[in-house]
């Protein structure tokens, strides 16, 4: 650990690939895993579940000032291959039982509160305590957990207050939602048949 401004040196490459890492207040590394999440010997790279059931896909990893784990789990986003035979990256691990939560572990592994309707956003109207493939995951200095979110519609970040005990559910403060998609440099108009619309991003004809 370097101050800022410092060049940092790499020490060691250790022989695992975790999604996202974690540091509880104890000093262990807990790493988010395909289907578990476990504590990491950074020394030697071996692994130890600590949550060994209960997650479809972890991906983001954050942890309070309490030692408090919070863990966003995807799962099946009904993602499919394309008529070539593609599959885009973020769906290789998305095939599993359908979550779209985040999910609150204590230090020892026990879950002590799940936010969002299990299998994500229902169809229609969206419902801001629920998630769509929720990624990256943060807490800021004043113990608001950040949610963001893998999809293009919409694009979202949330922002949630967590109660000291946990007795009742968070509470949404605010959210942010971006543009449907970004800017006009995704679509490419026919020239000849300016009715004619590409959507670049997927492949999509109007």
């Amino acid at each position: 650990v370097g101050k800022r401004g410092d060049r940092l040196k790499l020490s060691r490459t250790l022989p695992v690939r975790p999604w996202s890492l974690g540091w509880l207040p104890d000093g262990r590394c807990v790493a988010a895993m395909d289907k578990t999440v476990d504590v990491l010997n950074t020394k030697t790279g071996e692994t130890t579940p600590l949550v060994r059931e209960g997650l479809s896909c972890p991906w983001g990893i954050a942890i309070d000032a309490k030692g408090r784990i919070y863990v966003s789990d995807q799962g099946d986003a009904g993602t499919k291959f394309s008529p070539d035979g593609k599959l885009p990256w973020q769906a290789v691990r998305l095939r599993g039982e359908p979550s779209h939560q985040v999910k609150i572990y204590d230090s020892a592994g026990r879950l002590l509160r799940t936010m969002g309707r299990k299998g994500g956003q229902p169809i229609g109207k969206i419902d801001p305590n629920s998630f769509y493939k929720p990624a990256g995951l943060a807490i800021d200095p004043r113990g608001r957990l950040w949610v963001t979110e893998i999809t293009m519609c919409p694009k979202r970040v949330s922002v949630w207050a967590i109660p000291d005990d946990l007795a009742s559910a968070p509470v949404l403060l605010k959210q942010f939602i971006g543009p449907a998609m970004y800017g006009g440099g995704a679509a490419i108009i026919d020239p000849e048949k300016p009715w004619r619309i590409m959507d670049t991003n997927f492949g999509v004809l109007f």
